[in-house]
Order: C-alpha cells, then structure tokens, then sequence
C-alpha cells in the first residue's frame, strides 16, 4: 500500500508566502472590492468630517385598489420614483432651512417588494445625515419628522402612515452599522453598492 502525502509541495508554499509578502509591501496591485471600497468611502466621510451625524429610517405605508379591484402596497415596484421625490425633497427642504446646501446625505433602499406577498418586506430607506452644528441637532429632527409625513403625501397623493426615526450615529458601531445597511434583504435590491439609493440628494 502506498504511503501519499497529502501535504501542499514545498514550493507551493514558498509561491504563495513570496505572493503574500510583495502584497504586504504594495509591490502587487490588488484590486479593491467594490462593495468593500464603497464601505471605505462612507466611513471616511463620516469620520473626517468631525461632526455628529443621524441615523435616519424613513418609510411609509398605506393601501390602494388598483383598477382590477385589488387592493395593493401603495409603496410598490413601479412607485419608489415617488418614493425618492419624497426624500429628496425632504433633503433639500432641510439644506435650505438651515443654511448648508453641500450638507452630507447618504441613503439605502431597504426591503424586499418581490412578487410573492409572503415575501415582501416594505420598503423603506436607512440614512447617515450630517448635522450642521450642535446646537441645531434637537430641531433638525424635529423639521424632518414634519417635513417627510408633508413630502412624501405630496408625492403619492394618497394618505399614507409615514415616519421619520431618527437615532444619533455612535462611531464605534459605524463599520457594523454600514454592514447592516448594506445587507442582503432579498432580489429587489441584493447587497452592497446595490443599496446605495441614487436619489438626487444622496451627497457624500
């Protein structure tokens, strides 16, 4: 019976211990994920900019019949167009209540509105959102849970129940925050860049 090694090759070994010292020391490019580049580009932003940032959820909710008699997620496939309307003018109105018009907005789609009703999580947005200063922290999140129930009616006409939550950004749980963000929620939307909502306010 033959006694075979199953060991990796001694020179296999040393290839990819060369490969794996050059990259340490820059001297190989290696290409950086762009799910993990983008990641690195949000908390840049965040933490070079020495402010106190928001986390931001904004949904909403409400039921139409539709013109074959069923009734439907008003917030759907072929309405998040509207949906963006209502975020950046939410946005915009913030930027010109307070004065800055280069102020910092960074968004996500959230959910899932596949077809299968069992499978559907609303959709709904997660954002970092720059606060200018502290003293204007406690009234730029009362003018946004005001402005976006305004806006985002505007946007459907049709009555619908809409919040903004807003909670404060802690650094330390940024990179898992972004991770959470950037999750896997289903189809609609898959993962990573994917997330990024591309909506006209969006600025980072």
């Amino acid at each position: 019976m033959s006694n075979h090694s199953s060991s990796v090759p001694l020179y296999i070994t040393v290839v990819i211990q060369s490969y794996l010292y050059k990259c340490m020391a820059n001297e190989i490019y290696i290409p950086e994920n762009p799910h993990t580049a983008l990641r690195n580009k949000i908390r840049e932003t965040i933490l070079v900019s020495n402010k106190e940032w928001l986390l931001l959820t904004f949904n909403a909710t409400g039921t139409c019949i539709d013109p074959n008699g069923y009734k439907r997620q008003i917030v759907g496939e072929h309405s998040i167009s509207r949906f963006m309307n209502g975020v950046d003018w939410t946005i915009f109105h913030i930027r010109r209540k307070f004065h800055r018009p280069n102020l910092k907005f960074i968004p996500f789609k959230g959910g899932d509105i596949g077809d299968k009703k069992y499978k559907r999580v609303n959709f709904h947005v997660h954002a970092y959102l720059e606060i200018p200063n502290e003293k204007s922290k406690d009234k730029l999140i009362e003018t946004l849970q005001y402005q976006w129930p305004v806006y985002i009616k505007r946007s459907y006409q049709f009555d619908l129940i809409s919040h903004c939550y807003t909670d404060t950004l802690v650094n330390d749980a940024l990179k898992s925050n972004i991770w959470y963000n950037q999750r896997y929620e289903g189809n609609s939307f898959q993962f990573g860049t994917e997330k990024i909502f591309t909506c006209k306010s969006c600025l980072f």
